[in-house]
């Protein structure tokens, strides 16, 4: 953890949080040929070029993963006419009494692909991707993103704890196939 200064417009800081910093080195090569696999991402482990506003890194029974937030993206590379369906390896996180339902909305760019209701300890949800979807984005010639809409609680409000954070869903992996 590194310090993280209060930034005052005229002021000097008077509060010092700890920040998570993580920091890696990353070879990018030519994917392995896997004909039914086109995007694989293990979030929580070497992620860091492919995700935004998703909270720090956590590791829970030997699986990596992150909290969402309100919305979170994850980048992809341009998406290849084969790719059919995404796939979404979540887990609600044992939300408390009180806090709302773990809906999650997936959107590939501007396109909603559906709506999960998560539940309790990691599972894959699948959402297919509409041929016309497919072919307006992979035909974009750009990166494409995957936007994910949470409910979220807060540790703090809910259960009187010291964690402020806004959660939303535990999400473990991401598949483009």
């Amino acid at each position: 953890q590194v310090p993280e200064y209060e930034s005052a417009w005229s002021a000097f800081p008077r509060v010092v949080r700890r920040k998570e910093f993580d920091f890696g080195l990353y070879q990018l090569l030519p994917a392995a040929a896997d004909p039914g696999m086109w995007f694989d991402l293990d979030v929580g482990i070497h992620d860091d070029l492919h995700v935004t506003r998703f909270h720090a890194k956590e590791e829970t029974d030997g699986r990596t993963f992150r909290w969402s937030q309100r919305q979170s993206f994850v980048a992809l590379p341009a998406l290849p006419d084969a790719g059919r369906e995404v796939v979404i390896d979540m887990s609600a996180g044992g939300r408390p009494h009180g806090a709302p339902a773990a809906d999650v909305t997936v959107h590939l760019d501007e396109y909603t692909l559906g709506t999960a209701v998560v539940a309790d300890g990691f599972q894959s949800y699948t959402f297919a991707i509409p041929d016309t979807v497919r072919i307006a984005v992979a035909g974009s010639g750009r990166l494409a993103r995957l936007r994910l809409v949470t409910s979220v609680w807060n540790p703090r409000q809910v259960l009187g704890t010291g964690d402020d954070r806004e959660l939303g869903v535990m999400v473990d992996r991401v598949q483009v196939r």
